[in-house]
This record gives structure tokens, C-alpha cells and sequence, in this order.
């Protein structure tokens, strides 16, 4: 995939001029995605008209045009690993089968088969740079209190899968990803800090903090 297809002639070469990067990597070919993330943010829910829930599937192309003609150059599914995911519904089940993304839950993860899984995908799709997206909420809401899941003033089941994934098993799971590519981009979403939030939200109603 040539950079020309992204962008003009004179806009690619003012943004390379402007940060002069010491490489340039494009999606497919050698870069791999891996998705850590309890959910697969491929397709709408019932109930849930979000449009950050799905970002991976208008990432590959996939749903409301209004989204996706935004996207010049959909990811390839062949590079795209899906670790962490919890249930599945019929339509996350469809597209996943239809695009052959490869998949691993936190218990497969915890087996060397699934390990393997991970080393295959790179093997046969000769990833060599990897980027990393991890959603917090692939964490166990009891290890990790900073979670949409974990809000305090949560009176309902949001009724979408927990993650059960635990700290030590991330790091391994990222360092061992670190040793087999080249790691060039690491995006973390869903941190929802409530007790930072709620301290806060104290802190500036006191009279001697109010200036």
C-alpha cells in the first residue's frame, strides 16, 4: 500500500516534512493490529447506540457508510488479532467467521494453546510491526476499580460481558508480543478513574478551595 493512496502528493510530504519521522510504516503488509479488549468492537448492540462500542469493525470497513468512507484504508482482517474477548453475540460471531479474524479469550490466553494462536498469526501473516490497542475493560472489574464496570453508583448490570483478565497476564501477554515484533503503537481506552472523579467533584465544592 503506497503512502500516495492515503494522502496528495504535497499534503504527505507536509506532514513528513513537519515531523520528520525516522520511519514510516502503513497498515497491512508487515504491521499487525491486536485488539486486547473483553468486547470486539466489531458491530452494534442491542440497547447500546454508542458509536465508540464498535471502532474496530468501521476500522475494517465494516457498517454505517457515514462512518466508514472516513476510513481511506481499511485495516486487512487477516492482520488484525482479537485477544481477550468474552461472549459473543450472533452478529459479532458472523462477521468474526466471515473476515477470519483470529480470536483468543482470557482462558484461551491462560493455555499455551493460546499462546500459540498469537505466535501463529504473526508467523503466517509475517507481522513484523505490531500495533496494540488495549480497552481497560478487558481487566477483572475486582483487580482494576478504574472501569465503566466498576462505577460505584451503578444501580443495574450494564449487560454486557466483565473482563476477568488479571495484571500479571497482561504484562506477560504484551511482553511476550514485544519479543516476537517490533511494538510501534500502544493506544489505552476506558480508563474511568471514579475515585479521582469524585474526590475532585468534592474538592471544588469546599469554600476554602473556592477562589
Amino acid at each position: 500500500m503506497k503512502l500516495s493512496q492515503a494522502f496528495p502528493y504535497s499534503a504527505r510530504n507536509d506532514i513528513i516534512e513537519a515531523n520528520k519521522p525516522d520511519r514510516i510504516i502503513m497498515f497491512g503488509g508487515e504491521l499487525g493490529l491486536i485488539w486486547v479488549d473483553a468486547h470486539s468492537d466489531l458491530v452494534k448492540h442491542d440497547g447500546c447506540d454508542n458509536a465508540h462500542s464498535l471502532p474496530l469493525g468501521k476500522l475494517l470497513g465494516e457498517g454505517d457508510n457515514e462512518f466508514t468512507k472516513e476510513v481511506k484504508i481499511p485495516l486487512n482482517p487477516d492482520n488484525v488479532f482479537l485477544a481477550g474477548i468474552e461472549e459473543t453475540t450472533e452478529k459479532e460471531i458472523e462477521m468474526i467467521q466471515r473476515l477470519g479474524i483470529r480470536t483468543a479469550s482470557t482462558k484461551e490466553l491462560e493455555l499455551e494453546t493460546g499462546t500459540e494462536s498469537i505466535n501463529k498469526w504473526i508467523i503466517e501473516n509475517e507481522i513484523k510491526h505490531l500495533a496494540i490497542h488495549l480497552d481497560l475493560d478487558v481487566l477483572d472489574p475486582k483487580a482494576f476499580r478504574s472501569l465503566l464496570f466498576a462505577n460505584p453508583d451503578l444501580e443495574e448490570y450494564i449487560g454486557f460481558p466483565t473482563g476477568i483478565m488479571q495484571f500479571p497476564q497482561l504484562i506477560n501477554l504484551i511482553k511476550e508480543l514485544s519479543e516476537k515484533t517490533d511494538v510501534v503503537g500502544l493506544s489505552i481506552t476506558e480508563h474511568l478513574p471514579w475515585d479521582s472523579i469524585n474526590i475532585k467533584n468534592m474538592l471544588k465544592e469546599l469554600p476554602i478551595l473556592i477562589s
